[in-house]
């Protein structure tokens, strides 16, 4: 343990624990861990970010349960039936058709050549193949009710 001599009285010296002792509140406005008699500057705020304002996805399920609820069938046939189209979309596709769906756009497989990517870690220059991926067009009404 660190001692340290002080010294109360004059010409008198007494041993005092250093761990004991209690630290003094800084005067307000002042930075307590700079240098004594060092100026402090205001603290810059970081840019925050706006909120983003989260919206719950709509799944199948949810799909499922209103238009069964509309159509007064039992869930499971609506379960069933949206499973069907999803498989029936999805083997379309496949195949390299564009599926068309009235009023809410138009989904399509296209292409995409191979390139130059890089690694972002090591910034390694790396060749990225050639593969395919779904898009959607979103059709004039859909965009004209947004």
């Amino acid at each position: 343990m660190a001692k340290r001599e002080a010294s109360s009285k004059k010409g008198e010296r007494m041993d005092e624990d250093a761990v004991g002792t209690v630290p003094v509140p800084a005067a307000e406005g002042t930075d307590q861990f700079a240098e004594p008699g060092a100026t402090s500057k205001p603290a810059i705020k970081a840019a925050t970010k706006p909120a983003v304002k989260k919206v719950a996805a709509i799944t199948i399920t949810d799909i499922g349960d209103h238009l069964a609820a509309t159509f007064d069938i039992p869930k499971s046939h609506a379960k069933i039936y949206l499973n069907e189209a999803v498989a029936m979309i999805g083997k379309q596709l496949k195949k390299g058709s564009k599926v068309r769906l009235s009023g809410l756009g138009t989904l399509q497989v296209k292409k995409r050549a191979a390139r130059k990517g890089r690694n972002p870690n090591t910034g390694e220059a790396i060749k990225v193949k050639a593969g395919k991926r779904v898009v959607f067009a979103a059709a004039r009404d859909l965009k004209a009710k947004l």
